[in-house]
C-alpha cells in the first residue's frame, strides 16, 4: 500500500492494527482511544461512528473489542478516503463501512432505529467562541461549524434502536449542556466518566454512555490520563493494549 504525501502509518499496539495520519489533516488523540475503550461491544452489536475523521474509533470497535459491523460517517473526503483505506489495510472491509455524509443525514441514509451502539468523538468548540485561523478543514473537525452538540444528539437518537446505547466524548466545561441535550433526547446518561489530563489537574473532558428509553439513574468514574512523573497509568495502558506493570 502506497502512502500519500503527508502520510504516515501509525501503530495502534494492539492485535496487529494500523492507521494513515496525515499531520497536515486532522490526526486522533487520546480522546478517541479512550472513548473507544469505553464501548461495549460484541459479534453481535451493529453501530455507527459519526464524525468518525480518519476512522480510528471504528476500527478498535471492530478490530480489537470486535463489533460484528461498524459504519463511519465522517463529512470531509480527505478523511474518508484514509479512513477507507485503513480499513482495508487492516483487513476489516467486511465489517467496516466508511459513509462521506453529514451527521445530520445519517438516520435518512443509514436507518432510523437502525443501530445498538452509537459513538461520537465530536467538535467541542462553538463556534464564534473566538477568532480562529485556522484552516477550515482543521476547523471543520474541531469547531462547531457544520454540526452542534444538538444536532449531534438528534441523530443520535434516530439511528439507534430503542435500549441502544450512546458514548459521547465532550469538553468538561460543557458537560452540563450535553447532559441535557442528551436527556431531552430520549438518551438518558447512565454513565458519566470525567478525564483527568495529569494527576492532580481537574477534569478537562467527559464521556457519556446514554441509553435511549433508559430510566433516570447516574453513575460516575474518573479516569486519570497521566500519573505524578508524567506516564500513562496503568488503567490507561491497558486501554492501550499495554500490559499491566508489575
Amino acid at each position: 500500500m502506497m502512502l500519500k504525501e503527508g502520510e504516515r502509518l501509525d501503530d495502534l499496539q494492539i492485535n496487529g492494527l494500523k492507521i494513515i495520519q496525515n499531520a497536515r489533516l486532522y490526526t486522533f488523540t487520546s480522546d478517541s482511544v479512550l472513548l473507544a475503550n469505553s464501548v461495549k461491544a460484541s459479534p453481535r452489536t451493529k453501530a455507527v461512528d459519526l464524525c468518525s475523521g480518519s476512522g480510528i474509533v471504528g476500527i478498535l470497535l471492530a478490530g480489537k473489542l470486535n463489533a460484528g459491523r461498524v459504519d463511519l460517517v465522517e463529512l470531509q473526503p480527505s478523511m474518508c478516503d484514509m479512513a477507507e483505506r485503513s480499513v482495508e489495510l487492516n483487513g476489516l472491509s467486511d465489517r467496516v463501512k466508511v459513509h462521506n455524509v453529514s451527521v445530520q443525514r445519517a438516520p435518512e441514509i443509514l436507518g432510523k432505529a437502525a443501530y445498538d451502539t452509537a459513538v461520537c468523538n465530536p467538535p467541542y468548540k462553538k463556534e464564534g467562541s473566538g477568532p480562529d485561523e485556522r484552516p477550515e478543514h482543521i476547523r471543520l473537525a474541531t469547531t462547531e461549524i457544520a454540526l452542534t452538540l444538538k444536532e449531534t444528539v438528534a441523530a443520535a437518537a434516530e439511528l439507534l434502536k430503542y435500549g441502544g446505547r450512546f458514548y459521547l466524548i465532550h469538553r468538561a466545561d460543557r458537560l452540563a449542556e450535553t447532559a441535557y441535550e442528551l436527556s431531552a433526547a430520549g438518551l438518558e446518561p447512565k454513565k458519566m466518566t470525567l478525564i483527568v489530563p495529569k494527576a492532580g489537574k481537574e477534569p478537562d473532558t467527559v464521556i457519556f454512555e446514554a441509553v435511549k428509553g433508559g430510566k433516570v439513574g447516574l453513575k460516575t468514574s474518573v479516569i486519570t490520563v497521566y500519573d505524578e512523573s508524567g506516564n500513562y497509568t496503568e488503567r490507561v495502558k491497558q486501554m492501550y493494549g499495554a500490559k499491566e506493570s508489575k
